[in-house]
C-alpha cells in the first residue's frame, strides 16, 4: 500500500479579548505543536518606531497613545 502524504492540520483559535486564546496557544506550544500568533506580530509591528505604529498614528491621530507614547490597546478596543 503506497504511503499517503499527510497534510498538516491547521487550527485557528479566535475569540474576544480575555477568552483564553493565549492560554490555548501556550498549551499547544507545550505539546510541541508549531504555532503562529497574529497578536504577537501586530504587537511587534505597532511598537513605536515601527511602520504599523506610524500608519496607525497617521490614520487615527495620537489620541490613542499612552503617556509613554505607546498604543493604548485598551482605549483602542473601546
Amino acid at each position: 500500500m503506497p504511503s499517503e502524504k499527510k497534510r498538516p492540520v491547521k487550527i485557528a483559535v479566535t475569540g474576544p479579548p480575555a477568552a483564553g486564546k493565549s492560554t490555548i496557544l501556550a498549551l499547544l506550544q507545550d505539546l510541541g505543536v508549531p504555532t503562529f500568533s497574529a497578536d504577537a506580530v501586530v504587537k511587534e509591528l505597532s511598537k513605536p518606531c515601527r511602520e504599523g505604529y506610524h500608519l496607525f498614528c497617521q490614520r487615527f491621530g495620537r489620541g490613542f497613545l499612552t503617556a509613554s507614547g505607546e498604543l493604548d490597546r485598551r482605549l483602542i478596543l473601546e
